[in-house]
């Protein structure tokens, strides 16, 4: 690892702020000047590889000034040096160009780059991996960190029925889910029930996995379905990604069956671990012969049982599922959806563990949905004749005000709430001043990611087809040269 970060992006960066200050110390000349006024403004670049926010962008304008102010200052004699001077003429210079700018931002092409860059710490932020174990998406739940945020065109459906699907769990080692190969038969499923149309603005995760409500599809051409009926990105989110979504929660996934691979993939359980959880599946088996009455029997124990939803859950040893069941019966989410798809597959049930996010909060500024990373969720689909993948949620049995308030109620009583994320605003939400403060600042960085960063090609095009009538680039380029002389007459004045 030491090798490969020699060559990455951090490196390269470094490598340019180092000869920008070995360039700093040496200078003598004006020329020496000039050549760390030039190697300024390419660092001033390189952030934005890291941060295309709002207070970023506003201090780097500030950079960018004193960099032009540097330039004219240059020009001046030893015997007349005004800095205000050289500020003032800066400032002008940057005031000139905006106009140019906004012509070029809005009517020049939006190529996408020749390369692609991972964001650092990318891994960290998306929250979400191809494994899980409990620890992983308890860890995720002490994070207030924005995860996605979603628009939808009319009604927001009830917190209840907001699953965002990213991806499926189908392998079980003993100790972890993962998503193992991926599935190879095709996408089958039948529309059904009201459709929800919406947009989900994504921050730079590193990851192709993208969020979205069951039953989804897109007609983005960045945007893939995979075959066990999720979204994915043709590539990782390296930037802050837009797309656009139509779904129908209440669709049949894969009603028509399982082929002889996906049911022994879906059925399969490791040698020697968790006897318990197996006797007690072969004996629900004997009292419900159909796999509906069964799996409805499992969801009224989880209610039933003196069972707890906590993020303290006690470390769980070797039998993991069975001394959690028969034992210590607290956990969070990962750990119902991992115990409950494990019964259903030794009772002869196909079933997965399906991960995510649950619910998400309403910004009434903007009207759109913020899904944080404590959000992030776990539930379980079982695979029924003629009704395909049917979802159920043990955590709702167990504590059904995670599903319909949030993880905050759910854990009010233990006090662990964003507990290591003491500075974190979202912590206190019940102030009523910085709660405000906190949607007002959030609504305002949505517009920016929208219609700032999230304006690319696909944008660009709805835009010159609303104001020019067309989209055809040799109109386009005359009306781009028009505009660019009428930005230039203020110059030339």
């Amino acid at each position: 690892s030491h090798v490969l970060s020699l060559i990455g992006l951090c490196a390269t960066v470094m490598l340019l702020v180092l000869l920008f200050m070995l360039k700093l110390l040496e200078m003598r000349t004006p020329r020496d000047a000039l050549v760390v006024i030039y190697l300024g403004f390419f660092v001033t670049a390189t952030a934005f590889l890291f941060d295309q926010g709002i207070l970023l962008t506003l201090y780097q304008v500030g950079v960018l000034l004193v960099l032009v102010a540097a330039l004219v200052g240059l020009q001046q004699t030893a015997g007349r040096q005004n800095p205000l001077s050289a500020l003032r003429v800066g400032g002008m210079l940057l005031l000139q160009a905006v106009p140019l700018m906004l012509v070029l931002f809005l009517l020049f092409p939006r190529i996408a780059p020749l390369w692609a860059v991972n964001a650092p710490g990318s891994a960290r932020m998306t929250g979400l991996a191809e494994s899980m174990a409990p620890a992983d998406v308890a860890e995720l739940a002490r994070s207030g960190a924005l995860a996605f945020r979603v628009s939808f065109d009319g009604d927001i459906p009830p917190a209840s029925e907001l699953y965002w699907r990213s991806m499926t769990l189908a392998d079980f080692d003993g100790r972890r889910w993962s998503m193992g190969a991926p599935l190879l038969s095709r996408v089958s499923w039948e529309p059904r029930g009201p459709q929800f149309d919406y947009q989900v603005v994504a921050g730079a995760s590193g990851q192709p996995w993208l969020f979205a409500l069951r039953g989804a599809s897109s007609n983005d051409p960045g945007v893939l379905q995979t075959a066990d009926f999720n979204l994915r990105a043709r590539a990782a989110l390296n930037a802050i990604t837009s797309y656009q979504v139509q779904s129908r929660p209440q669709s049949l996934l894969q009603p028509e069956g399982l082929n002889a691979a996906e049911r022994a993939r879906f059925l399969a359980l490791p040698e020697g671990v968790d006897p318990r959880s197996r006797a007690w599946a072969a004996e629900l088996r004997t009292r419900h012969a159909g796999d509906a009455d069964l799996i409805d029997s499992l969801m009224q124990h989880f209610n039933r049982e003196p069972y707890h939803y906590t993020l303290r859950p006690q470390r769980l040893g070797q039998h993991s599922n069975d001394e959690f069941l028969f034992d210590t019966q607290r956990g969070f989410c990962a750990h119902y959806a991992g115990a409950m798809t494990f019964v259903l597959r030794a009772a002869g049930i196909p079933a997965r563990v399906v991960a995510g996010y649950q619910g998400g909060e309403l910004n009434p500024r903007g009207n759109h949905l913020l899904i944080h990373q404590f959000d992030a969720h776990a539930w379980v689909e079982a695979w029924l004749p003629e009704q395909g993948w049917v979802t159920y949620d043990p955590t709702f049995a167990v504590a059904p005000e995670r599903i319909e308030r949030g993880l905050q109620d759910a854990v009010r009583g233990e006090g662990s709430f964003l507990e290591d994320a003491f500075l974190s605003p979202v912590r206190y939400r019940e102030v009523g001043w910085i709660n405000q403060s906190r949607l007002f600042w959030d609504d305002v960085n949505y517009q920016w990611q929208l219609r700032v960063l999230g304006y690319q090609s696909e944008q660009q095009l709805r835009f010159l087809q609303n104001w020019f009538g067309t989209t055809d680039w040799q109109r386009i380029a005359i009306w781009a040269l028009l505009l660019v002389l009428l930005a230039t007459v203020p110059v030339v004045l």
